[in-house]
């Protein structure tokens, strides 16, 4: 989604592109809109960080995965699910005002 940013996705065209589960990938997309790295609306998904520090850290994790896919793999399947959702609770930005 990043590579192609204007393109709007839905969660069928990214399990074939993937070659993935379609349940997974609209699981997936569902974390991605609450953390804030892609907006959804009728026509599927973008891919639209809430921040540039969010978008940063995703060109990191891409640059990573294409020197070292399995080891970024591995590194995302060792981690216990509680690990995972502290990460992605991370980029959960707070309404400042509360």
């Amino acid at each position: 989604m990043r590579r192609d940013r204007e393109r709007s996705w839905t969660a069928d065209a990214l399990a074939r592109e993937l070659r993935a589960n379609e349940r997974l990938v609209t699981d997936v997309l569902t974390d991605f809109e609450t953390s804030g790295l892609i907006g959804c609306g009728e026509d599927g998904c973008v891919y639209s960080p809430v921040s540039p520090v969010l978008d940063d850290l995703c060109r990191q994790l891409e640059a990573a995965y294409r020197e070292r896919p399995v080891g970024v793999v591995k590194a995302i399947m060792s981690s216990p699910k509680d690990k995972l959702q502290i990460f992605s609770d991370a980029f959960r930005f707070k309404d400042p005002s509360k």
